[in-house]
């Protein structure tokens, strides 16, 4: 069940950074302080951080294992909101 879990974390995150997307492109800006899928993928990467480092070993090698799939993950969504921004090339 956990790997369903984790699933379903990650596809949010991945949602949330296609739903910032579609609002840069539609020109869209927060009504607050910050928008609602830029919370979503926030709360996202904290909660995939958070159980990866309950699980690890208490030690810093642990921690920092336990940190790389999270880290990871908001690198691979920052190339994603990166590729998505460029302007489109047509030759």
């Amino acid at each position: 069940m956990a790997w369903a879990i984790a699933v379903c974390v990650d596809l949010t995150c991945v949602m949330a950074a296609r739903e910032r997307q579609r609002d840069k492109k539609a020109g869209r800006v927060p009504d607050g302080w910050i928008s609602w899928p830029t919370l979503v993928l926030i709360a996202g990467v904290v909660l995939s951080l958070a159980a990866n480092l309950n699980q690890a070993d208490p030690t810093a090698w642990g921690w920092l294992t336990a940190a790389t799939p999270a880290g990871a993950f908001l690198v691979a969504i920052s190339m994603l909101e990166r590729r998505a921004s460029a302007p489109s090339f047509i030759p």
